[in-house]
């Protein structure tokens, strides 16, 4: 078993390879040594060593390494001469009940030398001034405690050793209260002798019973790890003791069963009081993680992983009557199918502390808590697969290895955070960051990030699902921004840079032909390059693939692009410059008008149509020259639902711009009246009819038409009359 080793330093002289030690009584020059008159120090193992030199090189650095130094120095008075040749005698012990061994380093030859048995410096000695000044550092190591009296002299060898300087310290050596192990048999060595009082881990070690802790202790597994070897039966660690504390150490049950039975337990806390588990890991028991049975127990960061019944499990135990109670400080991590703390009764056991990071669950009589707020890939993964959590928080900016699979409904709370994925498109099923393939999702104040666009990574990929909210979303270095493929999403608040495709896109996908709706509300940001498209709907032939912008912020134009050798014609929809800084396209505009009152704008996803607009002939009537359909806006539907209402088909108070389920109702009822397949798609025959139907403005339009015009005249006459 391995000690502590402590340093003694005693101020001494030297010269060349050789220095010199203690107090002094002068033979030419006076000499004084400064040293302490006492150290105490604990005891521990001696060094091994032949005729008073570290035998190896471990030795060596056990002393090196040693601390709690104390310093000594040699101080002549500059009178009268020197000395040619003294040395250090060896070091007389007396008292105690063991060996002290007192270590010097000579630099020169790297070694250490014992003076407690061969003295220092060469046979012949070495000289010193009368004024010399210096130190000289010892490392004192006893086995046994006790007191010691230490007395050095330094001796002058041209005179018979007669003494130049002596001097004594008192040495006090306690008892060893801390251990160093390495093996299951020196821990329970360490925990069977009640003057140890810290015991830490030197190295992994694999156990083949229980280790009983039933004392007061603290054990540092400095990072290491216990695990268990097959003829482990119960609990790995076992603690019935008050007052103990476990610091990072990692349990392994190693998924190992005991004599047939369901698996172990990883710790287990039995009827004690006051123990605490810091940075401590268990994982892989086929039982629970951690059982706190009857015990009053604090975790702190704790982590459980792979344990079969729970990550922690709060009860009285079989013939308990004292409650179980957990108090869970700073932040945990679980990755477990079933629940994070599970409490079998509520009137026997409790948790208190930071149970914001959790997801209560009652089922009376018993309490199951989740982990609801994560900061890892594994943490993250095991959230979405547990479908207890309906709200999960991102605590921390996760990288992750794969796309993030969601496939039940749940609200994800990004917290400002980040999802960064460092990984390369490997599939269809893997080609996004977060992958939706479930409906009723909901995802706020997240950042998106797939690294570099290399990566061949979309951002957001929703796929065939309806009822995706996406609030406060940033996009970055990805191939889309936002997918909506065949899928029902709303964006509000959304800022893109750096998409290598488009910022979003809204497309059914291959195969698919369930609708593809986008509604954009809020305000938008994008900083693409240029010739990205901010919002692209590749075939708009589609009468279900529809963009809503609500807020009236981008303007659209018509693509004709080659699909694999089919002609298709696309919309692309460019952010329109901001009105307070006149921005590019990267800019966002809110519309001033923000009444959406309207049920066609409350009710619908539409897309914007700006692009093939009608026109104003003259000022007394209007032409339809492009189609119209679901979604559509623009003065086109303007002049449509003018004419619906006049009608009696629309049954709205006044036009809204855009094309609902109302209207297309309404274009239905004009169509049959009219003689024309009633499908609610304003084609050319309905436009036909359309514009065969258009009338004069009335005649006060016309007068007030009039009268701008004189005015427009007056204006040009004041102006040529100006240059």
């Amino acid at each position: 078993m391995k000690k502590y080793v402590n340093r003694l330093s005693v101020a001494l002289v030297a010269f060349g390879t050789a220095i010199s030690l203690m107090p002094i009584a002068a033979l030419a020059a006076n000499y004084n040594i400064v040293a302490p008159s006492s150290v105490t120090i604990t005891e521990s193992s001696l060094i091994a060593h032949t005729n008073g030199v570290a035998d190896s090189s471990s030795d060596v650095a056990a002393v090196a390494s040693s601390e709690n130094s104390i310093e000594m120095t040699l101080q002549g008075d500059g009178i009268g001469a020197g000395l040619p040749h003294v040395r250090i005698a060896p070091t007389a012990v007396t008292g105690g009940s063991g060996t002290v061994q007192l270590w010097i380093h000579e630099a020169a030859s790297d070694k250490w030398y014992d003076t407690a048995i061969i003295g220092w410096g060469p046979t012949e000695g070495f000289p010193i001034t009368a004024d010399y000044n210096g130190s000289v550092t010892v490392v004192a190591i006893a086995d046994a405690p006790g007191t010691y009296a230490l007395n050095y002299s330094v001796v002058d060898v041209d005179n018979s050793s007669a003494v130049v300087a002596s001097g004594q310290t008192t040495l006090t050596v306690e008892e060893q209260t801390a251990a160093y192990v390495s093996s299951e048999a020196e821990l329970n060595a360490a925990l069977a002798d009640e003057t140890i009082t810290d015991i830490t881990l030197d190295s992994d070690f694999v156990i083949g019973a229980t280790i009983d802790v039933s004392r007061p202790v603290t054990i540092d597994g400095a990072g290491h790890t216990v695990s268990v070897n097959d003829s482990i039966t119960g609990t790995a660690l076992l603690i019935t003791g008050d007052s103990v504390t476990v610091t990072d150490l990692t349990v392994d049950a190693a998924g190992k069963v005991a004599k047939g039975s369901a698996g172990i337990q990883g710790i287990q806390v039995y009827v004690a009081e006051d123990v605490v588990l810091r940075n401590v890991t268990s994982m892989n028991a086929g039982k629970s993680g951690l059982m706190v049975n009857g015990a009053t127990v604090t975790v702190e960061n704790v982590t459980t992983s792979g344990n079969t019944w729970h990550g922690i499990n709060v009860d009285q135990g079989s013939g308990v009557t004292t409650p179980a109670i957990l108090t869970v400080t700073g932040t945990s991590s679980h990755l477990e199918s079933g629940p994070a703390i599970y409490i079998d009764d509520s009137e026997s056991g409790s948790v208190t502390g930071s149970l914001e990071q959790y997801t209560r669950v009652d089922s009376a009589p018993a309490v199951a808590y989740f982990q609801s707020t994560v900061d890892s890939e594994e943490e993250l993964s095991s959230a979405l697969l547990n479908s207890a959590i309906g709200t999960i928080t991102i605590g921390g900016d996760i990288t992750t290895s794969e796309a993030v699979a969601i496939n039940r409904s749940v609200t994800i709370e990004g917290n400002g955070r980040t999802i960064t994925g460092d990984f390369v498109k490997t599939s269809s099923g893997n080609n996004s960051v977060v992958l939706i393939t479930a409906s009723d999702v909901t995802i706020n104040s997240l950042t998106v990030d797939g690294v570099t666009t290399s990566n061949n990574l979309h951002g957001i990929n929703t796929y065939v699902v309806t009822g995706i909210t996406l609030a406060n979303i940033e996009t970055n270095n990805v191939n889309t921004g936002v997918n909506v493929n065949g899928s029902i999403v709303t964006v509000t608040d959304i800022t893109t840079s750096n998409s290598a495709w488009h910022a979003i896109n809204v497309d059914q996908g291959s195969g698919v032909t369930t609708d593809a709706s986008l509604t954009v509300n809020g305000t938008s940001a994008h900083a693409e390059a240029d010739g990205i498209h901010h919002i692209w709907v590749d075939d708009i032939a589609l009468a279900n693939v529809t963009v809503l912008d609500t807020n009236s912020q981008y303007e659209s134009t018509e693509v004709v692009w080659d699909d694999n050798g089919t002609p298709r014609t696309g919309r692309s929809y460019t952010l329109q410059e901001a009105e307070s800084n006149g921005g590019g396209g990267g800019g966002s505009r809110r519309n001033n008008n923000d009444d959406e009152s309207d049920d066609e704008v409350a009710d619908e996803a539409g897309e914007v149509t700006d692009a093939g607009e009608g026109e104003v002939l003259g000022a007394a009537t209007y032409n339809f020259a492009a189609d119209l359909t679901i979604g559509a806006t623009g003065q086109d539907v303007t002049e449509l639902q003018t004419i619906l209402i006049a009608s009696g088909y629309l049954k709205i108070a006044a036009p809204t711009g855009y094309f609902g389920p109302l209207t297309q109702e309404a274009v239905k009822l004009y169509q049959a009246a009219n003689g024309i397949p009633a499908t609610g798609y304003v084609g050319p025959l309905t436009r036909a009819a359309l514009n065969a139907s258009t009338m004069p403005t009335s005649t006060s339009d016309a007068a007030t038409l009039t009268t701008m015009i004189a005015q427009l005249q007056q204006m040009l006459l004041i102006l040529q009359s100006l240059k």
